[in-house]
């Protein structure tokens, strides 16, 4: 509100070279925007109307993008089908190849059939003997794998006993070769050994061993290690010779099998040539069907998306150029509020101007051209001229700023509140014969629009006489005889 108030308040304190007051850090275009709402001139939503013809501006150029990459691929494969026409080659296509299917079908139940009626104790006995094979099959196939990691097993086990007949050689020589070791701990608890033990007693589990006791000790368990290596041997093999017996069985049993099916085959039921070779003939027009409605699905996706694509591009053209006239009328009608307003206030301006008393400001040879009113850079001129006496810039700063006021009463377009505050009418060391010459203008034009309601406060110190004590007085008139701050004296 306080920005409205910038051109219906003529304050004292404003430079009189101003047309509105100014404000630190005033946003740009700020002033301009509010001379042109009080003229009418000026739509807040034409911006965003404006974005979003520009919006829809690019939603055609997307689109007809669109359009021209569809049209190339209809060229590029040759849709040249109309949409109908495709949807009827589609549906003529599915119609056939529900009668192949069906065909196919009672082909198929056919076979079937007639193999059901031509089984026979032949087959039966065949496919009896076959599931024998197949079970014994298994059997021997757990069997060897059994038998398999048995031999394993027995393999690690003689490993193991010939590193244990190497280890206790070793152990008879170094005997035989090193001097007795004498232990001083113990490998168990880690405490000390009593070495003072008689001798052939072992210092650990306190028994008598002699020299020849010690080897006639790793003499035996060499031979019982060479007996179980021996008889271990032996098993190994046998195991190996069964192993390669059961292979040889899983052998014969697989070319039974091999056999067998064979046999039955040759008891299937075959298809005569010529049901084969319509069977063919079907199934090759199946798939060629079959990819035929693929490719016209695919036509009719490209003829569809086509269609609607070039309806959203008509209708999208058809908002645009609402948009772009309702834009233009509302712009023109915009720029016509701003000139018969601007053209008003300067007709007023130039009335108050050759209603002036003669002093500085000129009158002779003096047009609407003259005056140049610029809201945007805060300042006005009269000829090209911005400078003149202080008295003179502030009578016509207040010319232009009734003359605003007074352009509302005549415009219904503008939006201006038809009231007006002036503080102090004389400001700058004006003459006071000026300011009651003024004083009349203002009071006389104001006359002319009794009809419209409207309202004018200024504040004078040298009120023109014909005016004072009337009906557009309001409250006391003040001097030094009469002041406005009265204080009782006591008594």
């Amino acid at each position: 509100m306080h920005q409205l108030l910038r051109l219906l308040y003529i304050d004292q304190l404003s430079p009189v070279n101003v047309l509105m007051r100014p404000e630190p850090f005033d946003p740009v275009n700020m002033k301009e925007a509010v001379s042109r709402t009080l003229m009418g001139a000026y739509d807040i939503h034409i911006l965003a109307e404006e974005s979003e013809l520009t919006k829809k501006k690019n939603e055609i150029t997307r689109y007809e993008s669109e359009i021209n990459n569809i049209r190339y691929i209809i060229k590029e494969n040759d849709f040249n089908l109309s949409i109908d026409d495709v949807r009827k080659k589609i549906n003529e296509n599915i119609e056939q190849l529900e009668k192949i299917n069906i065909s196919l079908n009672k082909q198929n139940k056919e076979i079937i059939n007639r193999n059901s009626k031509k089984k026979n104790d032949k087959t039966d006995d065949l496919f009896k003997k076959m599931q024998e094979a197949k079970e014994k099959y298994v059997y021997l196939i757990e069997n060897s794998n059994t038998l398999n990691y048995d031999i394993i097993d027995s393999e690690n086990f003689i490993i193991e006993l010939k590193q244990r007949i190497i280890d206790l050689d070793n152990s008879i020589s170094i005997r035989k070769h090193l001097p007795t070791l004498n232990i001083s701990f113990c490998p168990i608890c880690l405490n000390p050994v009593n070495s003072e033990t008689e001798e052939n007693i072992c210092p650990l589990c306190k028994q008598y061993n002699s020299e020849n006791d010690l080897t006639l000790n790793a003499l035996r368990l060499k031979n019982e290690l060479a007996f179980q290596l021996k008889e271990s041997g032996i098993i190994l093999e046998k195991k190996k010779q069964i192993l390669n017996d059961q292979k040889f069985e899983i052998s014969t049993i697989m070319k039974q099998i091999s056999l067998l099916q064979t046999e039955i085959d040759s008891y299937s039921i075959k298809i005569e040539t010529t049901e084969q070779q319509e069977r063919d003939k079907l199934l090759f027009i199946k798939g060629k069907l079959s990819k035929e409605i693929e490719y016209l699905n695919k036509e009719l996706i490209f003829q569809e998306r086509l269609k609607e694509d070039i309806r959203i591009l008509e209708r999208l053209k058809f908002e645009v150029s609402e948009f772009e006239m309702n834009l233009k009328l509302r712009k023109d009608r915009l720029i016509k509020n701003y000139t018969n307003a601007m053209n008003l206030i300067k007709e007023t301006t130039l009335e108050f101007i050759k209603s002036d008393l003669p002093r500085d400001l000129p009158k002779d040879d003096f047009s609407l051209s003259k005056i140049e009113i610029d809201f945007n850079n805060n300042n006005f001129s009269i000829n090209g001229r911005y400078n003149y006496a202080a008295s003179s810039m502030a009578y016509l700063k207040n010319c232009i700023l009734f003359s605003f006021f007074f352009a509302s009463l005549n415009l219904s377009s503008m939006n201006y509140p038809r009231f007006i505050i002036c503080d102090n009418i004389e400001d700058k060391g004006m003459e006071e014969t000026r300011s009651h010459n003024f004083q009349l203008q203002l009071y006389k034009k104001s006359k002319q629009f009794d009809l419209v309601d409207h309202q004018i406060i200024i504040t004078t110190s040298m009120i023109e006489p014909s005016l004072n004590r009337t009906e557009i007085c309001i409250g006391e008139h003040y001097s030094n005889e009469s002041k406005s701050l009265k204080i009782e004296k006591k008594k």
